[in-house]
């Protein structure tokens, strides 16, 4: 008895090593990478976006720092909390309907595609739009949702660019929600204003993308599955139950938005791992899980019916694109091309895309080394994704300015130098967070390191990290408050997962 007894506390206190040391080593190459993103963004990538010499963006920099420390940033974190609100929202607003009403961008490419499909669905014509929808059936997901305004509003895309645009407004008040319970109010009101002066979100709001959507789906679901596991706020209450249910059944609209959100629900998961309460809270965990796939299969259920067509994972597709060495893991011809060589038939091309790419690695696996040292510095370099996608739908502004290169590489500039502020500063309030053993921001390292591992195999665009990136406002906020010394308001929520 007194042997097992002994052998049981040995097992624990080496799990509880071991996780420790997992805990600390997530944090530390979270911290590692970012140093390395915001090191390429400011000399390698930067100068391939702008031609802008990286002296200029340091002194960008700085001037930015200059700023964040004038008054009005303690001035705004002084304000209560409904005229703070106020604030944002007409800063929010006035921000991105300004650039929208400035730039007036139209939608092509996959984002014409969500249009033309969508006012196809809002008809009551819900056959493939084409055959890539066959092949790539997440396609229906956002088109579904903007049919079902169009159906309300009429086949405006500015009704969606409306629409994208409120949604992006409640995944602010959703991220003010986050802060305040990982920390306080002072991070969550940093961290709601690094969002809505964000330049590479004000400008992407204008485009008729799904990320809006998905965001605002995995953020609210990020505030639920804090909600559920926050200390005695639902002791011995329905809600305790109904909120781990709700976030796994939204997380499951956001898989089926874009389906990459199961690295949340593995995050999520793994949370519990790692501070040892899984068994503890078994009950969350199923439900959690129980309501990401309620709502997950009915939808890829209806969807197989309207295509008919198996909703199957497009995994063997993009992993051929992201190892391609010619063109550095994006989007190209001569892989695009196995979609007509294979006839649109969706087993036949994931399963001979999957086998070129496996063969890819295992005959050069040193080139693919360097390959995802290039994609590392192209993806994680470039945070310019608003200005890239909003200025290429550009076609008749009313406005001279609007249509000249200057204009367009101040506004490449703009979105580099903030990303690379929010690069440094998140590495900062990391950098803290393991000095001081503070786990706090344990999810956000995951989510991270999971974006990081995914695209480094399968095909990239600046953004695609997006979710990643839009995570990492909250360590970025705590950095800003520490690096300027602005005294937290000590109302800390999940105690139990800093130590």
């Amino acid at each position: 008895m007194l042997k097992k007894i002994k052998e049981t506390c040995i097992f624990d206190i080496l799990s509880i090593k071991f996780l420790g040391t997992a805990k600390t080593a997530s944090f530390i190459l979270t911290f590692l990478l970012l140093v390395y993103a915001c090191f390429v963004s400011l000399f390698f990538r930067s100068q391939i976006l702008t031609s802008i010499p990286p002296l200029l963006y340091i002194i960008a920099f700085c001037i930015c720092l200059f700023i964040i420390r004038s008054p009005l940033l303690n001035l705004l974190l002084q304000l209560d909390k409904r005229n703070f609100l106020i604030l944002i929202a007409i800063t929010f607003f006035a921000l991105r309907l300004g650039w929208f009403y400035l730039t007036k961008p139209e939608p092509f490419s996959d984002f014409l595609l969500y249009h033309n499909f969508a006012v196809q669905m809002s008809q009551g014509n819900f056959s493939p739009y084409d055959q890539t929808c066959v092949v790539f059936p997440h396609r229906y997901s956002y088109s579904m949702i903007l049919s079902l305004l169009y159906k309300v509003t009429g086949p405006s895309f500015i009704n969606g660019v409306m629409l994208n645009i409120f949604l992006s407004f409640f995944t602010c008040f959703f991220i003010l929600r986050i802060g305040e319970a990982l920390m306080d109010e002072d991070l969550a009101r940093i961290c709601a204003l690094i969002f809505t002066i964000w330049p590479s979100q004000i400008m992407y709001s204008s485009v008729l993308a799904s990320e809006h959507c998905f965001l605002f789906f995995l953020f609210l679901s990020m505030l639920l599955f804090i909600n559920s596991i926050e200390p005695k706020k639902y002791e011995n209450n329905l809600y305790k139950y109904i909120q781990p249910l709700s976030a796994g059944a939204v997380l499951g609209l956001a898989q089926f938005v874009r389906p990459v959100a199961i690295v949340f629900l593995i995050g999520f998961l793994l949370l519990f791992v790692f501070n040892r309460d899984f068994n503890k809270n078994i009950l969350i965990i199923l439900l959690l899980v129980a309501g990401y796939f309620a709502v997950l299969y009915p939808l890829k259920a209806m969807v197989s019916g309207m295509s008919g067509t198996e909703y199957k994972s497009t995994f063997g597709y993009n992993l051929l694109v992201g190892t391609n060495y010619k063109s550095t893991g994006y989007y190209n011809n001569e892989d695009a091309s196995i979609l007509s060589r294979c006839n649109y038939n969706i087993e036949l091309i994931h399963e001979k895309a999957l086998s070129e790419s496996i063969g890819r690695i295992k005959n050069n696996p040193s080139a693919f080394v360097d390959l995802a040292n290039k994609k590392y510095i192209s993806f994680w370099g470039d945070g310019s994704f608003g200005a890239y996608w909003s200025i290429k739908g550009i076609k008749n502004s009313n406005y001279y300015i609007v249509n000249t290169n200057t204009f367009r590489k101040l506004s490449f500039f703009s979105c580099q130098v903030f990303y690379q502020i929010i690069l440094g500063f998140s590495a900062y309030g990391l950098y803290l967070c393991i000095r001081e053993k503070n786990y706090v921001f344990l999810i956000v390292c995951l989510i991270f390191l999971f974006h990081a591992g995914m695209y480094t195999f399968l095909e990239i665009q600046s953004r695609y990290h997006y979710p990643a990136v839009a995570s990492l406002l909250f360590p970025a906020g705590w950095g800003i408050i520490r690096f300027y010394a602005i005294k937290p308001n000590q109302r800390r929520s999940l105690s139990q997962y800093r130590k």
